[in-house]
């Protein structure tokens, strides 16, 4: 074996060269800590690049980054944070501070375009919940949240964007919902479960308005709504919740159940404890909650049991992987319209009673490479159980799978996204004609972000859905070819453009595609009496979604605030939605059909003022959304059509009969739509206001004013309208919230579809007893 031998000269020579390159190294090496101007509290998670290099900061707020070759800036970014670009010098060691953007601009959100972005930057109308606002409520009801949202209302458990939604029976969603960048609709009804969602555990809510489908599919027709998980911070946090909730009567006594007094009071109980912390190099976030609800309607409530556990473990700063899991159990009762002779009390004939098991697993990877590439994979696996004792149970296993990648070209100032979708469910449902169905869904998408000199951002998309059904040849007398199939490229283009200092000017359009989900295409049971039938003509819908926005922030006598004024306009080709029809032998039916073309002008506003005094912080929100939702065919004669002829009427003459106006204006529709909020907060204690108006719905389906005895009774009576008024009054200590929050405050008597009551007054008192704070 030949043996190498160094001599003394040769071995300096080496050490030499070790250390000149050693030297090198570690010059193109730099360091630096990342923390909040005035504050000196680190920032964890900030991002740092250099060229197509980059990086993230440690629990202390540092971070190490080679430097790259013809590359003078380094680019330091965090959600809430002004963008910073540094020169480079010299020096390898960097103290970098971030300033906090404007109150009204400093948001970062994702679901705008698939890229982390300032919402002052997006193309279309944004709005986000802080995990802050949602404690204002006192709730674990995400529904009761989103209602205080600009231009979302929530009609019988579906979300309604300005106007894109009406009455849908608790199937096809046109809003998408999405958790952590996974959708999370129940994909055989398109329906939200919303106690399915952690609530106590969300960072913030982000609500997206308008076609999205080029960025999220197919239920994005009018919008999306995202949930992102509030991850640990440097300490650990653990709570306990507590909170109830009493039902006062109504002023119309005749309508009650109950008696008076307040101990006899429907009651609601709610446990919530939450954990969060990190370990080393792990992130866990954990929350138990246990609901026990006996409502203001008589026979009305649910016992429910969610755990929820978010793993996340960092390896360096390159890469993440999390794994995510959720089970929610619970019994509950409820009916579909009242009883004439209490209107708090159900028909017997139209209650349910129901048992749920919800399981989802959620794995995903997050890798950054050497050149910036970002690499995201997602999938999910849900397992749905509902038996209910009305014929309506489902069972189904549910799939998911999608892969995106992301690239900065920093000199040419350009982000780019694509990814790969695809979904796949088994059902077995006695809900639609107790048959075994399977549906998929694969696709591809693309987005882009150019950023033209320091004003103009131009953003673009494009996907490419394709759906299959695999189902039954006939449900009852209704044939059906057992594949259904169809597929649609949607596109989306946008620009944003910075005016002035904090006045930006944003246009968009963006298409929109819905399939039939298998609700809506299949589903044969009764509620009440009333049959809900299959429908095997039903065809997908499709439109397009244009808006122009101005959004300013300012400063004007030491106070901050901004405004936001939007146009916007809707077209949809085939609308789907549930209504009222007749059988050829004169039988009334509840059937998904597609409604023909629609279309949807408005105009939105909202004002945001935040002042600060020598002894306190005052804040105000309000927001006005007016539509004009009309169908494109429109014919009054309908009317006078004959029962017996209902096969000869044009689409105007159907759309006319089945509608209880003579107005051209799409049923379940609030016209005017205004929110306000204001609080102030003194030394740890906080007193607020907030008020709703919707202006009355004016069309219906005829067939509730005869079929439901009190309907048309009561939507005669009450023709203006609702307002509902609240107050809420907390105090917080270092370890212990307390807060009282007062719920329709004059005791308005409202429905938001016909024979159902929304609550009376009521009050919600909660404890919160924070042990790590």
């Amino acid at each position: 074996m030949m043996q190498i031998k160094f001599s003394p000269k040769k071995y300096l020579i080496l050490l030499i060269c070790t250390y000149f390159v050693s030297n090198i190294y570690t010059q193109n090496l730099i360091h630096g800590v990342v923390f909040e101007k005035d504050r000196a509290i680190p920032i964890v998670g900030a991002v740092v690049s250099i060229g197509s290099k980059g990086t993230i900061t440690d629990t202390d707020g540092k971070f190490s980054l080679e430097k790259e070759v013809n590359q003078n800036y380094m680019v330091v970014s965090f959600t809430g944070f002004k963008k910073t670009r540094i020169l480079l010098s010299e020096s390898n060691e960097y103290n970098i501070q971030l300033e906090e953007e404007s109150v009204l601009l400093q948001t970062t959100i994702i679901s705008s375009s698939r890229f982390e972005t300032s919402i002052a930057q997006s193309s279309v109308s944004m709005e986000v919940i802080a995990a802050k606002d949602i404690e204002k409520l006192s709730t674990n009801s995400v529904e009761q949240v989103l209602d205080r949202v600009p231009g979302v209302q929530i009609l019988d458990g579906q979300a309604n964007i300005r106007g894109g939604s009406g009455y849908s029976y608790g199937a096809g969603s046109r809003v998408m919902l999405v958790m952590d960048e996974i959708p999370i609709l129940q994909p055989d009804a398109g329906f939200p479960n919303w106690s399915d969602l952690p609530l106590e555990n969300v960072e913030q809510i982000e609500v997206l308005k308008g076609a999205a489908s080029a960025l999220y599919g197919s239920a994005a027709m009018n919008g999306v709504i995202h949930f992102r998980s509030k991850f640990p911070g440097s300490k650990p946090f653990t709570s306990v919740t507590q909170t109830m909730k009493y039902f006062t009567a109504p002023d119309q006594e005749e309508y009650w159940w109950k008696n008076n007094s307040f101990k006899d009071s429907p009651q609601e109980w709610i446990t919530t404890i939450v954990d969060r912390r990190k370990i080393k190099s792990w992130d866990l976030s954990s929350a138990l909650a246990y609901t026990n609800k006996n409502e203001y309607n008589e026979n009305v409530g649910n016992i429910n049991h969610r755990a929820n556990v978010l793993i996340r473990k960092r390896f360096k700063d390159k890469m993440t992987a999390s794994l995510g899991a959720n089970l929610n159990t619970g019994t509950s009762s409820d009916f579909f319209y009242w009883k004439a002779s209490g209107l708090y009390t159900g028909d017997t004939s139209s209650f349910t009673r129901s048992k749920k098991v919800r399981f989802s697993l959620d794995p995903s990877v997050n890798y950054i490479t050497n050149k910036n590439y970002k690499h995201k994979a997602y999938a999910r696996w849900y397992y749905i159980e509902n038996n209910n004792n009305a014929n309506q149970s489902n069972q189904s296993n549910n799939y998911y799978g999608e892969y995106q990648i992301h690239k900065n070209i920093e000199k040419w100032r350009l982000a780019i996204a694509a990814g790969v979708f695809g979904s796949y469910s088994k059902i077995d449902a006695p809900l639609y004609g107790d048959t075994l169905l399977s549906s998929s869904n694969q696709a591809v998408y693309l987005s882009a972000e150019h950023k033209i000199k320091d004003r103009l951002i131009f953003m673009a998309g494009m996907r490419y859905e394709y759906f299959k059904i695999q189902g039954p040849s006939h449900i009852g007398t209704y044939q059906f070819d057992q594949q259904s199939k169809d597929s649609r490229p949607v596109f989306r283009f946008g620009l944003n453009y910075n005016v002035a200092k904090n006045s930006y000017l944003r246009a968009s359009w963006g298409q929109g595609f819905r399939f039939p989900t298998l609700a809506e295409k299949y589903i044969q049971t009764q509620a009440g009496g009333l049959n809900i039938a299959p429908n095997p003509n039903i065809k997908s819908e499709y439109g397009n979604s244009y808006e122009i926005g101005y959004k300013q922030a300012f400063k004007f006598l030491s106070m901050d605030g901004g405004f936001d004024l939007a146009g916007f306009y809707s077209r949809y080709r085939d609308m789907m939605e549930f209504g009222f029809l007749l059988s050829p032998n004169l039988v009334p039916f509840f059937q998904s059909s597609n409604v023909g073309d629609t279309e949807i002008p408005g105009v939105e506003g909202s004002l945001l003022l935040n002042k600060k005094f020598k002894y306190g912080n005052l804040s105000f929100i309000a927001s006005h959304t007016f539509i004009e939702p009309k169908f494109q065919d429109w014919d009054l004669t309908g009317n006078n059509v004959k029962l017996t002829e209902l096969d000869k009427a044009t689409r105007g003459q159907l759309n006319a009969l089945r509608s209880t106006s003579d107005e051209n204006v799409l049923k379940y529709r609030s016209k005017h739509v205004f929110k306000s909020d204001i609080q102030y907060q003194l030394n740890g204690w906080m007193l607020g206001y907030d008020f709703l108006y919707a202006s009355n719905v004016t069309a219906i389906d005829p067939i509730f004013e005869t079929f439901i005895k009190g309907v048309k009774e009561f939507r005669e009576k009450n023709n203006t309208g609702y307002r509902i008024h609240g107050l809420r009054l907390g105090y917080q200590m270092k370890k212990i919230e307390l807060q009282a929050n007062l719920f329709n405050l004059t005791n308005e008597i409202y429905t938001n579809r016909p024979g159902y009551l929304e609550a009376p007054r009521h009050m919600v008192f909660r404890a919160t007893y924070k042990i790590n704070s």
